[in-house]
């Protein structure tokens, strides 16, 4: 199976909230062709899809020669379930713009309880976006691995407890790998329930490329899931040569997402730095194997 490059529009959600259309212009001409979507106007925290219709994006994407791979959509904040989202409206954009699947960017939890209730809320939505022609991922931060017991993390409570035919793990491999988790022994357990990855801020494992130091402030009310230290072990970079080789033996994963968070002065430039690092990695492995 071939592995093909996307970008998470996240990477630039402040020139999109500006310019819709023309971030996308930007984006095509930088090279991406697949795009992940996200729903939310990170200016004025509205949904694209109060202003933007389906068949408008569908469209600007077709001119565009762009693919709507999926969209990062039907997240909440700590304290709130899933369900509480109206999945009928989400489905039903994501839908009509062509979307392959949804992909939940962040669901919060700090214990078994929490995590097997999260479980259940995705298997529910899940049964509903497959019925509906969509397929349901939920992305990862590095708090979903917190040990909560010898043998379990959150994440174990997650995979063991969800329905494979329903819910799937968009795996981002930097996360995991910051919670000092394989991320390929993780794929070589979830198999094709990670068919789709993330590869997050490549700047710490090329700095000769220039990329820029992280710059961000969280909210307090995210510091509890982020801010843990049992959760965030001193690591070595990253090899991405190692990952790739792999990515391309194990021949299940379509997608490797650029989710480019941090560098702030040029977005542009930066993802497609990423862009290219990317294709090499890829080029070289594949001729590897």
């Amino acid at each position: 199976m071939s592995l093909d490059i996307g970008l998470q529009l996240f990477s630039v959600k402040d020139e999109l909230s500006t310019d819709y259309f023309r971030t996308l212009e930007e984006i095509s001409a930088i090279g991406y062709k697949n795009v992940e979507l996200i729903a939310t106007n990170m200016k004025n925290y509205s949904r694209f899809s109060d202003t933007v219709s389906a068949k408008t994006l569908r469209n600007k994407l077709e001119e565009l020669n762009m693919t709507p791979i999926g969209a990062h959509d039907g997240g909440g904040s700590p304290g709130q379930s899933l369900l509480d989202n109206d999945w009928d409206r989400i489905i039903k954009y994501n839908y009509e713009i062509g979307c392959q699947w949804i992909a939940i960017p962040s669901a919060f939890m700090l214990s078994r309880e929490e995590a097997l209730e999260t479980a259940e809320q995705l298997n529910r939505i899940g049964k509903q976006t497959r019925e509906n022609g969509i397929k349901l991922y939920l992305h990862n931060h590095h708090f979903e691995f917190r040990r909560i017991n010898e043998q379990e993390t959150l994440y174990d409570v997650l995979i063991e407890n969800t329905d494979p035919d329903h819910v799937f793990f968009e795996l981002d491999v930097l996360w995991a790998h910051r919670a000092g988790v394989d991320p390929i022994g993780l794929m070589e357990r979830l198999g094709a329930r990670c068919d789709v990855i993330h590869q997050k801020e490549l700047y710490p494992f090329v700095p000769e490329d220039g990329f820029e130091t992280p710059k961000f402030e969280l909210p307090e009310i995210y510091k509890p899931y982020f801010h843990d230290s049992e959760s965030l072990p001193d690591i070595a970079p990253l090899d991405l040569d190692r990952l790739y080789q792999k990515v391309n033996e194990l021949g299940f994963v379509k997608y490797t997402i650029v989710e480019n968070e941090y560098a702030e002065s040029n977005k542009f430039a930066s993802v497609a730095k990423d862009l290219k690092i990317l294709q090499k990695k890829i080029n070289l492995n594949t001729q590897s194997v």
